[in-house]
């Protein structure tokens, strides 16, 4: 159906999200660390990476730019306690797929979910970038 990595130290979150994107039928490996992160995303065959703010080792917004220097085409989906317009601005700049901010809607974001995983793949290189104009 479609592999997914979830990166979260946050208990409370893995309790909710990982049985979540089982339950609807994807395969999830779970790791708590930016670096453990880091090294699947290079390892395995993903399709998905869903991305709490709060990792163990490596900031979540340093972990998300690495991802996307290494794996642009795999799109991202963040999660986060941070309401700051500041931290918002700063993870919508890194050109994720979608931003959530937690306690979670499990509907709406297993639909985001799906919108992610159901997206025209583009292996080995980024999307176009609009032309520059001016």
């Amino acid at each position: 159906m479609g592999s997914i990595l979830f990166a979260s130290s946050c208990a409370e979150t893995k309790r909710e999200v990982l049985p979540f994107l089982v339950k609807q039928g994807y395969r999830v490996r779970g790791v708590e660390k930016g670096s453990e992160a880091l090294l699947a995303t290079l390892d395995e065959e993903l399709d998905l990476v869903i991305l709490d703010l709060e990792l163990q080792e490596l900031p979540g917004l340093k972990t998300i730019e690495l991802i996307k220097r290494l794996r642009p085409w795999i799109p991202l989906i963040v999660l986060s306690n941070d309401a700051s317009v500041e931290t918002g601005g700063r993870v919508l700049e890194k050109g994720i797929f979608s931003y959530f901010l937690k306690p979670l809607s499990l509907s709406h974001f297993g639909e985001v979910v799906q919108c992610a995983l159901n997206r025209p793949r583009r292996e080995g290189r980024a999307w176009p970038r609009p032309p520059l104009v001016g």
